[in-house]
């Protein structure tokens, strides 16, 4: 008979149970003078009024009880206490305006701002025991807000602090409670704010780009004909970023930021800005080049036009690396300290790449000493061929059957050099080998019917050539045939040592000789 009631108490304790664990539990009453944000403010503000002495305990033990020290570690919490309490003190009567009157006398609402600042807050709020005290991030901003007086005292000899009429902190007034919320080190309306100006900033650069192309790309088109449609629009990304750049600094004013996060972003800002111009100028060294080669082209000398990659690479080095260093200098960083380790990194840079560096010094060589020119026909350890380009590794030849060679400077400043192009005209030597069966009077009619061949023909001079009897080897005679080309053309050239072989060989037919490779 007694169990079903046993068993129907035991149920309804358990609900009851529930119900109270779900219930938010205030073991302690809450103290009277920190139940509502104007007790607290009230209590904080009575303690300094008491003389210290040699009062036991010390007045100033219920200020420190109106701050929220829950993040300092307990053994620290008295030092850091009377500290903060002092400091809290100090900036409160700073502070323009200011009634305590002002603060809420209900035990329950939002925070109670008595202060607010780009730097920080004062704000007293209600804590899940139900106690108001000063939150955790104005006792953070402490330290910040007081060197704010004491330089503001440096300067004027009295400091007033007044409230921030901002437009963050106008904006800020008008949202919920539940975007107020903070997120890691921002409230949640600053996030979602940052957001909208970041896809505001980005609309920014896309319309910037389309402006400057409409704008400037046929300017840039008409004076330098030599650049391509790739290279002008190259320099549309770099001043669409430094247009988006330009808008996040103002808009960073309607976020109502704290010290910290302001000088964070300001940073972000600024490196963004830096590298839209260190990029910009980069790009504007395609558009200096391009000047520099249309006036290289109206002159007679090659000289410049070698020069020119130089140039540009030099240039490029030079915007990057003083860029950089002026990047590092605005965000304190050592750049002594910084060149000191890019020294002895760069020995060991230098020890890796001794072959990329024996080929600029080579490249330097050949620009000195100008053996060749841009378009001489040279003669380069066996490689014949038109020089097309002097790079800063290497030289790039393009032979008589259209492959382009590139050979490393280094080994052509070290190469026998024979340079066609000096002489206004191209050459060639040509040696047959007739052997002595022949006789000698075969050799003068083979030495006649090739000056004939010569005179006859269009791809020659006919009147600068020479042919000599030139060696004796073991097995024959040497023919030693000098030519001239016409043309200094690759196309004359390959078809006038075509005619002349074919002409040497039916000749020789004619004549019955027998000819040898040379030795």
């Amino acid at each position: 008979m007694l169990k079903k009631p046993n068993l129907l108490f035991l149920c309804l304790g358990f609900v009851i149970s529930v119900n109270i664990w779900a219930q938010p539990i205030n073991l302690l009453p809450v103290e009277p003078k920190r139940e509502s944000a104007r007790a607290a403010l009230k209590t904080f503000l009575e303690a300094f009024q008491q003389p210290r002495g040699s009062l036991n305990p010390d007045p100033l033990e219920e200020a420190v009880k109106c701050l929220d020290l829950q993040s300092i570690p307990s053994e620290y919490r008295a030092i850091k206490g009377l500290e903060s309490s002092v400091q809290l003190k100090e900036i409160i009567d700073s502070v323009e305006n200011f009634h305590p009157e002002d603060a809420p006398v209900e035990k329950d609402g939002p925070p109670f701002v008595i202060f607010r600042s780009q730097i920080g807050e004062i704000v007293i709020a209600r804590q899940a025991t139900g106690e108001w005290l000063f939150t955790r991030q104005t006792i953070q901003f402490l330290p910040l807000l007081l060197a704010s007086i004491e330089e503001e005292k440096r300067r004027t000899g009295t400091a007033i602090l007044t409230q921030s009429e901002s437009i963050g902190s106008q904006i800020r007034e008008k949202m919920p409670p539940v975007l107020k919320q903070n997120i890691l080190f921002l409230e949640l309306w600053q996030w979602l704010g940052l957001l909208i100006l970041l896809i505001f900033g980005v609309l920014v650069w896309r319309v910037t780009q389309t402006i400057i192309s409409l704008t400037l790309g046929n300017v840039f088109r008409r004076r330098y004909p030599v650049l391509t449609d790739e290279q002008i629009k190259k320099l549309y990304s770099p001043l669409g970023l430094l247009a988006a750049a330009l808008t996040f600094r103002p808009g960073l004013r309607g976020l109502a930021l704290t010290q910290n996060s302001l000088t964070i972003f300001r940073t972000l800002i600024f490196i963004l800005t830096a590298v839209s111009i260190i990029w910009f100028a980069y790009r504007m060294v395609d558009l200096i080049t391009a000047g520099l080669r249309k006036r290289s082209l109206e002159t007679e000398s090659q000289t410049d036009d070698l020069l020119l990659p130089f140039i540009s690479v030099i240039m490029r080095i030079a915007i990057v690396v003083t860029g950089s260093m002026v990047v590092a200098e605005n965000l304190d960083f050592n750049v002594t300290s910084l060149i000191a380790g890019l020294g002895i990194g760069g020995i060991a840079i230098a020890l890796a790449s001794q072959e990329t560096l024996s080929n600029f010094f080579g490249s330097l060589v050949l620009l000195i000493e100008r053996p060749f020119t841009s378009e001489d026909h040279v003669s380069i350890d066996g490689i014949h061929g038109t020089i097309k380009e002097i790079g800063l590794r290497s030289t790039r030849i393009l032979t008589l059957d259209n492959s382009l060679i590139t050979l490393p400077n280094s080994n052509i400043a070290k190469a026998i050099i024979i340079n066609q192009g000096i002489k206004g005209r191209r050459s060639w030597v040509v040696k047959i080998s007739v052997p002595y069966k022949n006789g000698a009077q075969k050799v003068d009619q083979i030495c006649a019917g090739i000056k004939e061949i010569i005179t006859k023909s269009e791809f020659f001079n006919r009147e600068m050539f020479k042919i000599h009897l030139f060696d004796v080897v073991p097995s024959s005679l040497i023919l030693r045939v000098e030519l001239n080309f016409v043309s200094d053309n690759d196309d004359v050239e390959l078809a006038g040592r075509h005619q002349f072989i074919m002409d040497v060989l039916r000749l020789a037919d004619e004549l019955a000789i027998e000819l040898e490779v040379p030795n």
